[in-house]
């Protein structure tokens, strides 16, 4: 519980930071709400085809949802790692952040969406099993894509040939990483619990879901924190592992 504790209080320091990740990632995720359901009363849920405008605007507020909470996460991530592993991290500012590490969370949160979108558009005979599918793969992005993007993130970013070694850490440490990975089922149990328990009109409310992702947004950040504790300490033991196959 000392790494969980030590992550609180580097949250805590970056409390101004926190904020404003919480706050821009509501708005972006209120606004996108608010506009599908604008949508879907303008147009049938039941109506096919549906109207290019709706498939051309339906496309662009995914497409901005992921790249606004993307940039979001670039941003936030660097300056709160950066103050945990100052001086030795060499990425300073947000700019520093959107460049390197933007295009890791547009990856992560595209897979995410794409994995939702997948069941609503799959043939009615192949719904169920695409839908049991794609629980497991959104479950599993939950639970380690904020590690893994944390120890891409800690090892500079995506260059696809460094990337085994930058996983190192989680897999090295994987005890450690796994108060992490824990933090990531705690945010799935929340939205699960959330569908199994609502009932299905209030499902449809933005309010609600802008009020579940508060936790949500707060159990990522500390999720991140952790896993960049491990990243970092993994670097100062890493002359005790022999080669293991990582690329380090």
């Amino acid at each position: 519980m000392q790494l969980l504790a030590h992550a609180r209080d580097a949250l805590v320091r970056n409390w101004r930071i926190v904020l404003l990740y919480l706050v821009a990632s509501l708005v972006v995720l209120t606004g996108y709400s608010l506009a599908f359901e604008a949508m879907i009363k303008a147009v049938p849920v039941d109506m096919t085809p549906k109207p290019l405008w709706y498939v051309i605007t339906a496309l662009g507020l995914d497409l901005g949802q992921v790249a606004l909470i993307a940039g979001f996460q670039a941003v936030a991530f660097t300056l709160i790692g950066r103050e945990m592993d100052c001086p030795l991290w060499k990425f300073k500012g947000w700019q520093d952040g959107l460049k390197n590490f933007f295009t890791l969370w547009f990856i992560f949160n595209l897979l995410y969406v794409t994995s939702a979108k997948l069941v609503m558009s799959a043939p009615e005979s192949m719904k169920d099993d695409i839908d049991v599918l794609m629980f497991f793969f959104r479950f599993g992005l939950t639970i380690v894509g904020i590690p893994l993007g944390a120890c891409i993130m800690h090892g500079g970013g995506l260059r696809w040939k460094e990337i085994p070694g930058m996983l190192a850490p989680f897999f090295r440490l994987f005890p450690m990483a796994f108060v992490s990975v824990s933090l990531g089922f705690l945010q799935f149990f929340i939205v699960a619990t959330t569908i199994l328990t609502v009932s299905k009109e209030m499902l449809k409310s933005p309010w609600l879901w802008s009020a579940v992702n508060v936790p949500i947004t707060i159990l990522e950040c500390l999720a991140f924190a952790v896993m960049w504790l491990v990243c970092i300490h993994h670097r100062d033991i890493a002359d005790e592992f022999e080669d293991d196959g990582f690329d380090l």
